[in-house]
């Protein structure tokens, strides 16, 4: 069983003990960049480092813990490269598909029963849950810094290091009357 990209983290079901087991995982960066993820690569710059708790119920398994990873990220201002780090919560459940399915014919599906992964085969694959997360994490619109100046629209140059040398822009008489008005 792989899970999204190819890539799978399995764990075996039988083993867990009830009390449960602390784990670590790592998802090499490649991982982010295949398969399903060609299109629409992470830019995941090192292995990602998944770590957490996992323990079962019956045939129900739980996963808690956190996933750790660091974009390789072009600023939304300036374009400049930068590293950000992320840590993100991922929590799961993981029931047999015979099991989520007489579930579903027996009662209706509640928001607890949306974030439930189906496994076979006597394994969990830890690698959906934690992808996801690292995804979720990917912001729209990545900045260097809250306080970065961006580029020039006239000539290009990077403003935050320093004023470019363009003229100001001519301001319309009719919105000069804006210009002196405090927040």
């Amino acid at each position: 069983m792989s899970g999204e990209g190819g890539f799978s983290l399995l764990v075996k079901v039988a083993p867990i003990p009830e009390e449960g087991e602390d784990g670590r995982w790592e998802i090499p960066p490649e991982a982010f960049k295949s398969g399903a993820d060609e299109t629409h690569p992470l830019p995941v710059k090192d292995a990602a480092v998944l770590h957490g708790r996992i323990y079962k119920d019956g045939k129900t398994v739980f996963f808690n813990g956190e996933v750790e990873a660091v974009f390789s990220l072009s600023c939304g201002r300036c374009l400049k490269q930068f590293d950000m780090d992320i840590q993100e919560d991922v929590t799961a459940v993981f029931m047999p598909k015979g099991l989520i399915k007489a579930r579903a014919d027996e009662a209706e599906v509640t928001d607890e029963d949306v974030d439930v992964h189906s496994y076979k085969e006597d394994e969990v694959d830890l690698y959906a849950p934690a992808h996801d997360q690292v995804a979720l994490a990917l912001p729209m619109r990545p900045l260097c810094a809250e306080s970065c100046k961006g580029l020039c629209p006239k000539c290009g140059a990077d403003l935050n290091e320093g004023p470019c040398g363009c003229p100001e822009p001519e301001i319309e008489p009719r919105f000069a009357a804006l210009k002196n008005l405090k927040f």
